[in-house]
């Protein structure tokens, strides 16, 4: 596929071509997205022949778990006989574009942005792997900062052909032009024709570094001036990133030991797969460290809101649970088994404070309130209480016992000026039966059962009597 037929909008394969994220001599990445899965993606196609040769005898590594820094490769196509790298795509901006706006970083977000780095080096140095192409243009910030490192499996082949050409050009006189990238952040050793390796990924992340913290790219040896003007943290680890290779950090994971910077889990599984012996640090708070990570304020976020809606829904139901049991429960009426009466007193004659003796077959008690059928507090109308008499239905008349009708037209009660007080209901099975307009339904009492009848009277009523018909006649006692 040659390069000219290559535009925004053309298919190759599956993937739709977004947009041209770079293009060098060696090869071109594009920004696309796969049609099956709306996957965002890059597709790295090589632009000189020995690219393709390696590109095509890339081996795929399978991406581990818990990789949050690495930009791995997906898988391998073949267009037109040309290989194509499909690999993860990271939404940001590069470094050498953030250090080219801004210029020089704080030194906190500096050393943040350094340690994501740092982190992301050492997960490849876990697997064994050294990157061999890291440079501002392999970087990738997200807008919280967030760190990708892209080339993870091309940069290696990249970074050599890129040396090997650049070697041919000087023996033949040419400039080699574009490919000075690739050379300007590879550790003296590479250009003498060792292989890359991971002392060299440590030396290329200290000239990261001392291009985030001054602005510009570093040139030669560090100055006593240049030591000076870092910041305290940078001096302890900048010089050592940037030594001779026997007097380097020989990982990644070192340079963070160095920072006082634990290590994560996987960076510990990471470690442990390489078969590197690991330093456990003592961890050091991290000044200016920023807010918590994404993750972290996610989890934070989903708890919170588990909590709410949990909350709102628990409290009501609770509410309701309490509600529905107090409402339908079957307590005794009130006034029926209490010791201690209401605290009110009728005129000129105290309330009985426990029920009051009446011959051998009655007793009575005023109460403030009752319990209906349904479950619900009857109260008395304004200026008027509830007395309650309780009754034994003797055994005298045909067949023993009391037919209770429910108009309650069978029992009333009388005061001293003769005013006639109905039978307002009566209390049956431990709960208040109203009175009805109708005879029915009624309730028999058995012989020596008890039943009790109540009446609604005013509080200044005095000198009671009670009247009950049913019992083979009338039957006519005074209540106090």
């Amino acid at each position: 596929m040659p390069e000219h037929a290559i535009h925004a909008g053309d298919h190759v394969g599956e993937y739709l071509l977004l947009e041209r994220i770079f293009h060098d001599p060696l090869c071109e990445a594009w920004k696309a997205r796969s049609e099956k899965g709306n996957r965002l993606v890059t597709l790295r196609l090589p632009c000189d022949p020995r690219v393709a040769e390696c590109f095509a005898a890339l081996k795929i590594k399978v991406r581990p778990p818990g990789s949050r820094q690495l930009l791995w490769t997906l898988r391998r196509l073949e267009i037109d006989g040309r290989p194509v790298i499909v690999q993860e795509y990271a939404e940001g901006r590069e470094l050498l574009e953030l250090i080219s706006r801004q210029g020089r970083l704080p030194p906190g977000r500096a050393r943040y942005l350094f340690i994501q780095i740092l982190r992301g080096l050492a997960e490849l140095h876990g697997e064994g792997l050294p990157h061999g192409n890291l440079k501002p243009g392999s970087v990738i910030v997200s807008r919280r900062d967030a760190v990708r490192l892209a080339d993870v499996d091309t940069g290696l082949i990249c970074g050599r052909i890129a040396t090997e050409r650049l070697r041919d050009a000087g023996r033949n006189g040419s400039h080699g032009n574009g490919l000075l990238a690739f050379v300007t952040y590879q550790p003296p050793e590479q250009h003498r024709g060792a292989d890359a390796g991971m002392a060299g990924d440590v030396y290329a992340a200290g000239l990261l570094l001392h291009e985030m913290l001054t602005g510009h790219p570093h040139a030669g040896e560090l100055t006593v001036a240049d030591i000076a003007a870092l910041p305290d943290w940078a001096v302890e680890v900048l010089p050592t990133c940037l030594e001779r290779i026997e007097f380097r950090y020989p990982t990644a994971m070192d340079v963070l030991e160095a920072l006082g910077v634990p290590p994560r889990r996987t960076d510990r599984q990471h470690q442990a797969k390489a078969d590197v012996p690991i330093a456990m640090p003592v961890a050091i708070p991290i000044k200016q460290r920023g807010k918590l990570r994404n993750t972290q304020r996610r989890s934070v976020r989903k708890m919170v809101a588990w909590i709410t809606i949990t909350t709102a829904l628990l409290v009501p139901a609770s509410f309701f649970v309490i509600w529905l049991w107090l409402w339908q429960s079957d307590k005794p009426v009130a006034g029926l088994h209490a010791e201690a009466g209401p605290a009110s007193a009728t005129a000129g004659r105290a309330a009985p404070s426990k029920w009051t003796k009446i011959g051998s077959d009655y007793m009575w008690r005023w109460t403030d309130s009752l319990r209906g059928v349904d479950g619900r507090d009857v109260l008395p109308s304004r200026d008027k209480r509830f007395m309650l008499v309780r009754l034994r239905v003797p055994d005298e008349g045909p067949g023993g016992g009391l037919m209770l009708r429910g108009d309650g037209s069978q029992a009333s009660v009388t005061d001293g000026e003769g005013t006639l007080y109905p039978c307002r209901g009566y209390v049956f099975a431990n709960r208040y039966r109203p009175r009805r307009s109708s005879p029915s339904p009624a309730v028999r009492i058995e012989a020596n059962g008890w039943v009790i009848l109540v009446f609604e009277l005013p509080s200044h009523a005095s000198r009671l009597r009670l009247r009950v018909q049913g019992f083979g006649g009338t039957w006519d006692t005074p209540l106090g």
